[in-house]
């Protein structure tokens, strides 16, 4: 028996994994996701989002519908009972360059893209903020209905180049605004512009309690918001230091922004408290203002906003003196900021690492550096637990971690797909391409639990299946190629087992062992343990400090499984108390491990145990005449004495021998 696989090259594993359980190319004639930026500080024109019915929203660019590039925006049904379709395509823009590098969920099931132009034609609808192009390259925001069409249109110009890079959609209840002084619903949005003139901003931008109303460098972030309708700017504000500064994600946690990006300034304003200022003086800086200049220059900065965007919670850098830049960023429902993107090392050499910053900015719970001399981290999503979710592009072999899709490097440059448990330790990762050059620039968690991931592809023949694929081959320069990754058994490698070294004797201390054991990647829960300890047992504590007892049972609650698991050890005392221990006994004892979905496992074990010696019943018991030879011989109330028999009589004496001994009465 033997299997044909077409397309494979030769030498090379076949994986046949259900775990994508979607993969398509997407793309024309031409090249997609053509971003921005340079080699050494790319910005992706590409972005990922999941509208509230679970469709897939897709954003980009691409060359494949005209001489120039121009945004298409797609939402893919991945689940649709007859297979994954494209629910709808289209596009934006008009004859120069249009690009859009952000995607969000709207209200009532519209979308919002997020990018740049230089078309003066670029399509409009609706009212909105700003409708009228005046500059050389425009931000814009376009929102869309449910089926697609576009319902309102707005620029943003702050200065002569501006360029929206990220935007987020949060309503007023998901920001704790039910409350008449919360955060109102609205549209966030970063990005960075370069000034015409040191002068002040356009009128229409300038809030009088707007941290940062004037140009300070080279190239300013921009952090604004816009109410939902598109309709006003409800803040709007700039940071920057005296060279360059750009914001590339954003993440919004109870109406606040946080954003990430790179700074070329050794004078942000940073915050008192914050982690970390700059590792350049303002001396040595002044080789950044240089076009061409050494990659020290560069710092990864990460900022919040307040919620009415009048002053910073924190600005702090993080504090790398080999260079950095800060490109995606999550934030947790406890306000950490994680960070992901890439530094460089000896100045040429490039790695990718994940930070997660403290929710007030003054410290980092870790900073994984987790790759070698080649790799670039691009996006980064959350899932409930706490599991960062990370995708990038590496030229390194020999960087899979656990059961990859892929474990083998393929072409020039792969994509890859990296997990990392709540501890920031990286628990997962696998190549994602094939002969040619890929790269993953951004990632959702879908309302499946699963990960969607959006590459850059320039391969015609991938080592990873493609099933659903509405378009199954390459068709251009480079397409998008879109790829959904589930765990096929989502407690796939997780066991249950319990262990109890050596016996316990009456009256002794001993311990039970009860092990999670979990083979594969990190497992997000919640999971509950439970064990109901039996007599004659008494349980006297627990080691770990997920679980607590309750009389005599043990409960551990754990927001997820490590890779490797999770030992429990149960602190027991047999009961008994006695003189003589006898003969080894067995309690049998179940404990359960429940999960998600109703997900159940149990572990059943005898119990070991030394029970009391009973000692057996004298040899006299029940007998009336009985030869003994001591009292231990006769039972209760007898004791072992010489039987008195009479031997002769003189007158009234009489005389007695005693012969042997039996039990008789005390």
């Amino acid at each position: 028996m033997a299997f044909q696989v077409d397309g494979r090259r030769k030498g090379r594993r076949v994986t046949i994994d259900p775990v994508i359980n979607f993969g398509s190319y997407f793309g024309g004639i031409d090249s997609e996701t053509a971003g921005l930026g340079s080699v050494n500080l790319p910005i992706p024109a590409l972005d990922l989002a999941v509208a509230d019915d679970g469709d897939i929203l897709v954003t980009g660019s691409t060359y494949s519908v005209a001489s120039s590039s121009m945004a298409f925006v797609l939402r893919a049904d991945l689940d649709a009972p007859g297979g994954p379709v494209f629910d709808y395509l289209t596009y934006l823009g008009d004859t120069q360059d249009d690009r859009a590098f952000g995607i969000t969920k709207g209200p009532r099931d519209s979308v919002y893209i997020c990018g740049r132009t230089t078309s003066t034609g670029f399509p409009q609808a609706g009212k909105a903020f700003d409708q009228t192009y005046s500059t050389l390259a425009a931000g814009f925001v376009a929102q869309l209905e449910a089926n697609g069409n576009l319902a309102r249109t707005t620029f943003l110009e702050a200065g002569k180049l501006t360029e929206i890079t990220d935007c987020l959609y949060s309503d007023s209840a998901s920001a704790g605004g039910a409350q008449p002084e919360g955060p109102s619903s609205g549209l966030y949005l970063t990005g960075h512009t370069l000034p015409e003139t040191d002068s002040d901003l356009d009128a229409r931008l300038v809030f009088s309690d707007a941290f940062q109303t004037r140009y300070r460098g080279h190239t300013d972030a921009v952090l604004a918001k816009f109410t939902e309708d598109l309709g006003d700017l409800e803040y709007f504000t700039l940071l920057g230091g005296r060279h360059s500064d750009k914001a590339f994600g954003l993440g919004v946690i109870d109406g606040a922004m946080i954003i990430t990006g790179m700074t070329e300034s050794p004078d942000l304003p940073v915050t008192p408290g914050a982690y970390a200022g700059p590792t350049l003086s303002l001396a040595d800086a002044k080789i950044c203002a240089a076009p061409t200049h050494p990659a020290n220059c560069l710092e990864t900065f990460v900022a919040r906003l307040n919620t009415d965007g009048t002053d910073f919670d924190y600005i702090t850098y993080l504090g790398d003196a080999e260079g950095d830049y800060g490109k995606g960023i999550a934030v947790d429902a406890d306000g950490f900021a994680f960070v992901t993107g890439t530094r460089w090392i000896g100045g040429s050499a490039r790695q990718a690492f994940l930070a997660r910053l403290m929710p007030d900015g003054s410290a980092l719970a870790y900073n994984n550096r987790f790759s070698g001399l080649a790799s670039w981290g691009y996006g980064i999503a959350l899932d409930s637990s706490g599991v960062a979710h990370v995708v990038g592009a590496t030229e390194e072999w020999g960087i899979a971690v656990g059961p990859a899709l892929d474990p083998d490097h393929n072409g020039e440059a792969d994509g890859y797909y990296a997990t990392f448990d709540p501890a920031g330790n990286l628990d997962y990762r696998t190549y994602l391409g094939g002969e040619a050059d890929d790269k993953a620039y951004a990632v959702v968690r879908d309302n499946d639990n699963c990960t969607v991931i959006g590459l850059e592809t320039w391969s015609d023949i991938l080592d990873l299946p493609l099933p659903g694929a509405p378009q199954n081959a390459r068709a251009g320069a480079s397409d998008v190629l879109l790829l959904r990754h589930c765990e096929s058994v989502p407690f796939e490698g997780v066991a249950l087992l319990k262990d109890m070294p050596g016996l316990i004797a009456p009256g002794g201390s001993g311990i039970l062992q009860l092990t999670v054991k979990n083979a594969s990647s990190y497992k997000s829960g919640p999971f509950r343990v439970e064990d109901t300890i039996p007599f004659p047992f008494d349980l006297t504590g627990v080691s770990n400090s997920a679980c607590h007892t309750a009389g005599q049972k043990v409960i551990c609650d754990f927001q997820g499984i490590q890779s490797g698991g999770e030992v429990i050890v149960v602190h027991i005392d047999n009961l008994l108390f006695c003189e003589t221990a006898g003969e080894q006994m067995f309690r049998t004892n179940t404990a359960r491990l429940t999960g998600p979905g109703g997900y159940e496992k149990t572990a059943t074990f005898d119990m070991p145990y030394r029970a009391c010696s009973t000692p057996p019943p004298p040899i006299c018991a029940g007998v009336e005449r009985c030869y003994c030879s001591s009292d231990e011989d006769c039972d209760e109330g007898r004791v072992c004495k010489g039987e008195k028999v009479p031997f002769y009589r003189r007158g009234r004496i009489i005389y007695y021998l005693y012969g042997p001994e039996i039990c008789v009465p005390e």
